[in-house]
């Protein structure tokens, strides 16, 4: 049911995943009526977004030179100059969103690309409990800050909200380092939270709608959490503690996402 995925497809799609809660916002937020309002708040969103995709991509260029210096090749200083370029890029970005935050919304900024630079570093480390549970808190506490860029008043359903997104895409990364977390000193730890982490976003976010918490569509995040359990079930029916592949895990995603923005988007 999960084959393994292309790698370019496979490293595209986790890519989307690693980005997509800096966009969490608009999964849930109606912006206001007033145009000025909510050209600052969109301006402030599209700035995080593309604080986080210069970040990734400087992430990356930096694991691929570290990799190339071990070796002693010839590309090593390629990578280098591509990660000082997406660097100064990161950089500027910062000042444009620091702009149009304000000072706690950036520091929780820090906050969200330190995690996510511990988490990358952990993976390659093969520290398997900090990288899991350094890659859950970047992208919650990513979801977070997206819905502070556009909320006045924060309440306790936005975190839930947070935890909803976080937990579906720790599950893709879980499934994405398949490998290390399929070891059995790591396989009695790692299978319990891949499957948890894969059935709790949609069934967070539906439950808040059967409990009033948000709009009545977003109890349609039972389908979602329907793909969910047919991905545990394989799971269960072959012994496996986790996916072959992320595109069970990145359907699931998918789904749970395009049925919160169509939702969204269902509301006037």
């Amino acid at each position: 049911m999960d084959s393994p995925a292309p790698p370019l497809l496979s490293a595209t799609a986790i890519g989307l995943v690693r980005l997509s809660p800096a966009v969490a916002s608009l999964l849930i937020v109606t912006l206001p009526n007033d145009p000025a309002v909510a050209s600052l708040l969109v301006s402030r969103l599209l700035a995080l977004v593309a604080v986080i995709g210069a970040w990734n991509l400087t992430e990356g260029a930096f694991m691929v030179y570290l990799r190339k210096r071990e070796n002693r090749t010839e590309e090593s200083r390629g990578y280098l100059i591509v990660t000082l370029l997406c660097g100064a890029c990161v950089l500027a970005l910062f000042a444009v969103f620091r702009d149009r935050a304000s000072q706690p919304l950036f520091l929780v900024l820090l906050s969200v690309l330190s995690l996510r630079g511990m988490s990358r570093t952990a993976w390659d480390q093969k520290r398997l409990r900090l990288a899991v549970a350094t890659t859950f808190g970047a992208h919650t506490l990513l979801a977070l800050l997206s819905l502070l860029c556009l909320l006045d008043l924060f309440r306790w359903q936005e975190v839930c909200v947070a935890v909803a997104v976080g937990c579906a895409a720790t599950a893709v990364e879980l499934a994405q380092h398949r490998e290390p977390l399929s070891r059995p000193e790591a396989a009695w730890l790692s299978a319990p939270l891949y499957r948890v982490s894969l059935v709790a976003g949609p069934l967070i976010v539906a439950t808040l709608a059967l409990m009033g918490q948000l709009r009545a569509q977003y109890v349609l995040e039972y389908a979602a959490l329907g793909a969910a359990m047919m991905v545990v079930q394989d799971l269960r029916r072959r012994s496996l503690p986790l996916p072959r592949g992320v595109g069970g895990s990145c359907g699931v995603y998918g789904l749970f996402v395009a049925i919160m923005l169509a939702c969204r988007l269902s509301t006037p």
